[in-house]
């Protein structure tokens, strides 16, 4: 009789450290999809942000180029059409991404959006690099043909092409972090989904 008290305690025990367990399980899932929706809260900020800084250079660039340094409409118009195309296909790639579907059901759309995003970039990165190398000649070419004072030339190219490196080293360093982000995010999908 004393073995069969001793079984049924190790049974109740045993119950009790599985809820345990189970317990434990549920709080930690739920605060990896909460650190989830963060991440794609943080990603659908950073693209609002962008979006107003490209509205706002498109405006400026136009501005400077056409209006101040006097160079041709269409160069400062392209240059304008271009950060405005920036902007939007930003807000394109971003969409359909809703922070909230990591913390429903909907773990595998919001996987998919993910990938359909960093797609997305790539793409717009392989049209984005040449235009902008193109872009530049193109000024180039228009400063010089334009007959601007010496000086005033030189730093108008120099502001340029420091304003492209800096422009691409900040660009690379973000886009390095939301990848790795976007990469942690999609492990974290998996795991759950599992």
């Amino acid at each position: 009789m004393d073995s069969y008290t001793d079984i049924e305690r190790m049974r109740r025990e045993i119950m009790l450290l599985h809820e345990k367990l189970e317990h434990q399980t549920v709080i930690t899932e739920e605060h990896i999809r909460r650190s989830m929706k963060d991440k794609l809260s943080t990603v659908k900020r950073h693209t609002a942000v962008l979006s107003l800084a490209g509205l706002l250079g498109a405006a400026f660039c136009y501005r400077i180029l056409h209006h101040i340094v006097g160079l041709s409409f269409a160069l400062g118009a392209v240059t304008a059409l271009f950060l405005l195309a920036a902007v939007a296909f930003t807000i394109f790639s971003t969409w359909r991404i809703r922070p909230s579907d990591v913390m429903g059901e909907n773990l595998a759309l919001a996987g998919k959006e993910i990938i359909r995003m960093k797609k997305l970039k790539k793409r717009w990165k392989q049209f984005a690099f040449p235009f902008i190398v193109l872009w530049f000649i193109w000024v180039v070419v228009e400063t010089l043909d334009a007959g601007l004072d010496s000086d005033l030339m030189r730093g108008f190219l120099s502001g340029c092409g420091f304003g492209l490196l800096g422009g691409g080293i900040c660009g690379a360093i973000h886009d390095r972090q939301q990848n790795a982000m976007l990469d942690e995010l999609l492990r974290q999908i998996d795991e759950l989904g599992e």
